[in-house]
C-alpha cells in the first residue's frame, strides 16, 4: 500500500469539512489520457480539506506497477470529472520494485533437510510460480546442525523454471539422523 493525502475544497476554494466522500484513485502511464493500469474506490473522511488514505487498501497493488518509467495518479470525487492535472508518482513508491531486480522476478522459501543415518542428502524444491526460465538459486545455511553433524549445501543441481535440487554434505563426511530447516531464494525472468 501507498500512503497518500490530499486536499479537497468545493468549487469555490473553501475547504470541505467534517463530510465523507467517494473518491476513486487510479494509476496510469501518462499525465493526461490513457488507460489505469490500477484503481480503486474508496470513502474517505475529509477534516478541514484534508484526507488520508492508503492506495491498495481495498485493490492490492500488482507488483510489477512501477517497474516502468513514469506513473501518475488521477483522483475522482463522486460523479465528477477525474482532477487536473494528475499528480506523477515519484520515487519512494518505486519502492515496491524492491521485489523484482532489474525487472526480474525474486521468489522464497523455506525448506527442510531430513537425513537418516547418511552423512548427505538432497531436498527438492518447487517454486511458488515457475520462471520463463531456469532462475538462480540462492540458499542459506541450516538453522542448526543434524545429530550433532555440520551440514552445508555442497550444490544446486537441476534446476528448471518449476524447481531445483538442493544438495547437502556433512563437513566432515560423518554420518547424520535429523533434521533441519533453511531458507532459499530463486532470482530469474
Amino acid at each position: 500500500m501507498i500512503n497518500y493525502q490530499g486536499r479537497l475544497t468545493d468549487s469555490g476554494g473553501t475547504p470541505v469539512n467534517g463530510s465523507s466522500v467517494e473518491a476513486t484513485f487510479a494509476i496510469y502511464g501518462a499525465a493526461a489520457g490513457g488507460t489505469a493500469f490500477w484503481s480503486e474506490s474508496q470513502t474517505i473522511a475529509v477534516e478541514n480539506g484534508l484526507y488520508s488514505v492508503q492506495l491498495g487498501k481495498i485493490n492490492p497493488l500488482p507488483d510489477d506497477l512501477f517497474n516502468a518509467s513514469d506513473r501518475w495518479l488521477g483522483v475522482k470525487v463522486g460523479t465528477d470529472a477525474e482532477m487536473t492535472p494528475r499528480a506523477q508518482i515519484t520515487s519512494v513508491a518505486y519502492a515496491i520494485n524492491s521485489q523484482r531486480i532489474a525487472g526480474k522476478k525474486i521468489q522464497s522459501g523455506r525448506a527442510t533437510l531430513t537425513i537418516s543415518g547418511a552423512s548427505a542428502g538432497s531436498v527438492n524444491l518447487t517454486f511458488p510460480a515457475a520462471f520463463a526460465a531456469p532462475p538462480q538459486v540462492i540458499t542459506g545455511a541450516l538453522d542448526n546442525q543434524i545429530g550433532g553433524k555440520t551440514m552445508i549445501v555442497d550444490q544446486v543441481s537441476a534446476i528448471t523454471a518449476g524447481g531445483c535440487t538442493v544438495n547437502f554434505v556433512s563437513i566432515d563426511g560423518s554420518l547424520a539422523t535429523g533434521n533441519a530447516d533453511f531458507d532459499w531464494i530463486a532470482i530469474g525472468e
